[in-house]
């Protein structure tokens, strides 16, 4: 394998691919398993936490942290069109889902209503897991039909809290052509501008 400046690394969940020109037409490919490669594995961990570590302002401002902050701080306003969509969700009549998850608003329409909450928290506001004590990650319930208002929060917020173990979770690939990197992030479709590396 020749590797040069037109070099391309592609680095993903299980594997990396190099990729090498031979020729404007023709080119060279390997791929490596990481579990093959123990100590390649290592590097492109500390790869990851590296760029967790920097880029959590930059590359994944769009990232949430799942730390629950926004859910513990603000209180969750359900427009009344949504309230159905979560009452189904949730396998309740809507009178039923009213009456025990919610109470009302203070808003200009009546028919909205504030998420009840629990131990200061959102009522919807489950934790994942038992990974972490002292700093775990949370879901929302009701996530795939959460308020509007919810689902606008930008998780970027200052409470917002974002860990590099957990950010890394968020990359699909990380490719590396000359002096640059592009990094992809899960459901994205495209790569984040590419970064210059470090020497």
């Amino acid at each position: 394998m020749i590797v040069n400046r037109a070099t391309s690394i592609t680095l993903e969940h299980r594997k990396a691919t190099i990729s090498t020109p031979l020729s404007p037409c023709d080119f060279q490919e390997l791929s490596l398993k990481y579990s093959l490669y123990p100590a390649f594995r290592d590097v492109v961990r500390e790869l990851a936490g590296s760029l967790g570590l920097q880029g959590a302002a930059t590359l994944f401002e769009g990232v949430c942290g799942r730390c629950g902050r926004c859910c513990s701080s603000l209180e969750a306003i359900a427009d009344s069109d949504e309230l159905f969509a979560m009452a189904s969700h949730l396998g309740l009549s809507e009178d039923d889902f009213i009456s025990r998850h919610t109470v009302p608003a203070l808003t200009w329409n009546p028919g909205d209503r504030a998420l009840a909450r629990k131990d200061g928290a959102c009522v919807f506001l489950t934790r994942l897991g038992q990974r972490d004590p002292g700093s775990p990650k949370y879901a929302c319930a009701v996530h795939p039909v959460k308020p509007r208002r919810c689902a606008a929060l930008a998780p970027a917020l200052a409470a917002c809290l974002k860990r590099p173990c957990d950010l890394v979770e968020h990359i699909e690939k990380i490719e590396f052509s000359g002096e640059l990197m592009k990094v992809k992030l899960q459901g994205r479709g495209e790569y984040l501008l590419p970064l210059a590396l470090a020497p």
